[in-house]
């Protein structure tokens, strides 16, 4: 459902940033409908109203929401949580979906999936934004450890979230589980002797035409415009620029591609694709953006919860042989 709605929105973009109500309405939605909500963007800024609330939320939902704010959508409901990241769509102009599991106020422990995609009637401004969500219920001792392998994405028209899409044959108001987090291998071997990093933030810059492989440990932030061919862990950001290339396998909070990498990678809040970046292999992340231009393939989908505590103290077991990161350079 997700993807889907994505594609219509992108189809309904033409020249402009965002599409309209009208152009989106106006697509063959089909049984993605029921599961829409529209919400009313006030010109001062204040908090958007509901527009419209599908059928499928009829259930967890007394009266008519029309006209009211979006604080109104009652607690522990799908269309609380839906609605609850329409700040940072309108913040960042660009659609957003979440994924996750919540204790639903009739059903118990429910996994779901939703998206909020900017709408503009016009002069660029959003002025609607138009969302979907669906869910299931958790099964005790469910696992779910389904998983699929994509195609590279073509570039996006405009910025835009991607979340895979369901793999064939699924029920459409049935959302994608992430699987389990697999274990990464280390690198055999680790880099001996390299330059100094920052003794305060521990930031690492691989300037371009310098060559490492290796391993890399307690490193906060990893920058790397030339080529690295190494495992790293226990880091919190990872950069590659667009001069940059990275294979391997990393764990870290947040990774920012503009180049190229290629391996296994965890990026447990966000994972970010700017244009002209490609990223491919075993991918897992909290949230994902790909800007235009940018390119991703192979086994991915979004961590639950769970999944980012497990892997996380997976990552923190103490390397009593690691204190700062050290490499080998070498001329590329």
């Amino acid at each position: 459902m997700v993807h889907r709605l994505l594609a219509h929105w992108r189809d309904a973009q033409g020249e402009g940033e965002f599409p309209s109500l009208d152009a989106i309405l106006k697509g063959d939605l089909g049984d993605i409908l029921p599961s829409i909500f529209v919400l009313k963007v006030p010109a001062d800024a204040g908090e958007p109203a509901f527009a419209r609330v599908g059928e499928s939320f009829a259930g967890e939902v007394s009266g008519d929401l029309t006209g009211r704010p979006v604080s109104a959508a009652p607690e522990g409901t799908l269309l609380e949580q839906a609605v609850g990241i329409y700040d940072e769509v309108l913040a960042r102009k660009v659609p957003i979906t979440r994924d996750g599991e919540f204790e639903h106020v009739q059903c118990g422990t429910v996994l779901y999936r939703s998206i909020i995609l900017p709408l503009s009637e016009g002069q660029g401004t959003i002025d609607f934004l138009l969302g979907a969500a669906n869910f299931k219920t958790k099964a005790q001792g469910e696992e779910a450890p389904r998983k699929f392998d994509a195609p590279p994405l073509k570039p996006f028209p405009k910025k835009g979230l991607h979340t895979p899409g369901k793999p064939p044959g699924q029920a459409a108001f049935r959302p994608e589980i992430p699987g389990r987090v697999v274990e990464f291998p280390s690198s055999p071997r680790r880099i001996e002797q390299g330059r100094p990093v920052d003794a305060e933030n521990k930031k690492l810059i691989v300037g371009q035409d310098v060559h490492l492989s290796g391993e890399i440990t307690s490193c906060d932030r990893l920058v790397v415009e030339g080529r690295v061919e190494a495992s790293l862990t226990n880091a919190r950001v990872i950069e590659v620029a667009p001069s940059g290339f990275f294979k391997g396998d990393a764990q870290v909070e947040e990774a920012d591609i503009s180049g190229r990498y290629e391996g296994k990678l965890i990026a447990y809040e966000k994972l970010t694709v700017r244009s002209g970046g490609r990223v491919s292999g075993s991918i897992r992340y909290g949230t994902i953006i790909i800007e235009s231009g940018g390119e991703i393939s192979g086994d991915m989908h979004a961590l639950s919860e769970e999944e980012q505590a497990e892997s996380r103290e997976e990552a923190e077991t103490p390397d009593e042989t690691a204190d700062t990161p050290t490499l080998s350079p070498e001329k590329a």
